[in-house]
């Protein structure tokens, strides 16, 4: 009995081993923007030596969460060592991102977290070879819409977006309907009671559109053809009759500028991350699947986009 329990934690040491190297190998460092003190979150593989410019993605956690938290969620960083990129996962002031800071209906503070990231990847940019043809948002929740606030603003300054539970807020129009198109991911749970799958009104205010309305919105913007829409229902890995999530898979191609719109539509899924339990335990937020695993499709995704004319300074904004 004592060598079998031997073996066990062999086994689970061995399994366990690239997640804990990789949490371990994380730093937390600040950097000060506009006379206020900003926290992230880095992971750099071992790997990197600064030969060889990396690429770059940054992950914007859900509102209330941290930086640290949501690399632990997303369980993108054992992605990061094997395929040679770095991570950093900033926080917001106050647990939150400031996405709809400028828009008319707005009323809060006044914190320009579009420029906080911009000044962070330039940052980071000095301290480490980053290629930045390839610097890359992928957000959840409160994240996602600042990841789709900097998509409408800055997309000069990044190659593809992923949003993860969140919907398109009608008050970014006014930078979205002028800017270029861009590559960019939607994940999202018809069970969402958080942020719905119908969307979200207050009143007659709209703080969320719905999912539908939200990727048909970036399909126009990037010029997809409606003759190019394919759909498929991925391989489940539950047993027949006992899955509690199924997932489609939506692909919009013909779109300008070689960019392409994606969506997984998690059904019975909730608010939550696909593929990790971490951060959202079952029940909490509604079921999480495994039949994708948010981080290695993001990666996927990414991996092919780079800018033909990649930022440069993107600190300093007009």
């Amino acid at each position: 009995m004592r060598r079998l329990a031997g073996f066990s934690l062999l086994i689970l040491t061995l399994l366990l081993s690239p997640i804990l190297t990789a949490r371990a190998q994380q730093t937390h460092d600040s950097l000060t923007v506009n006379g206020v003190e900003r926290t992230y979150t880095l992971y750099v593989p071992p790997t990197y030596d600064g030969a060889e410019p990396w690429p770059l993605v940054v992950g914007l956690h859900g509102r209330g969460g941290s930086g640290a938290g949501f690399a632990a969620q997303l369980d993108l960083n054992p992605i990061a060592r094997d395929n040679d990129f770095i991570t950093v996962y900033p926080d917001g002031i106050n647990r939150e991102w400031n996405y709809a800071e400028g828009t008319p209906e707005w009323i809060g503070p006044e914190t320009d977290d579009v420029a906080f990231l911009a000044a962070l990847v330039d940052a980071l940019a000095e301290d480490f070879a980053i290629d930045r043809a390839r610097v890359y948002v992928a957000g959840f929740s409160n994240g996602g819409f600042m990841t789709q606030r900097l998509a409408c603003e800055v997309p000069d300054q990044y190659a593809a977006f992923a949003v993860i539970s969140a919907g398109f807020y009608p008050g970014l129009d006014q930078w979205c309907a002028t800017s270029a198109p861009t590559p960019i991911l939607f994940m999202h749970g018809t069970a969402d009671v958080v942020v719905p799958w119908t969307g979200t009104l207050q009143g007659q205010f709209v703080l969320s559109m719905p999912v539908e309305d939200t990727v048909a919105y970036w399909a126009g913007h990037d010029g997809c053809s409606p003759d190019e829409v394919t759909h498929e229902t991925l391989d489940s890995v539950e047993e027949s009759g006992e899955a509690l999530t199924s997932v489609i898979y939506f692909h919009f191609g013909g779109c300008d500028d070689d960019t392409e719109v994606v969506l997984y539509a998690v059904e019975g899924g909730g608010h939550n991350v696909p593929g990790t339990s971490a951060m959202t335990p079952g029940g909490v937020l509604g079921n999480i699947t495994h039949d994708v695993h948010a981080g290695e499709a993001i990666w996927t995704f990414f991996e092919p986009h780079a800018l033909e004319t990649p930022a440069s300074g993107s600190a300093i904004r007009p």
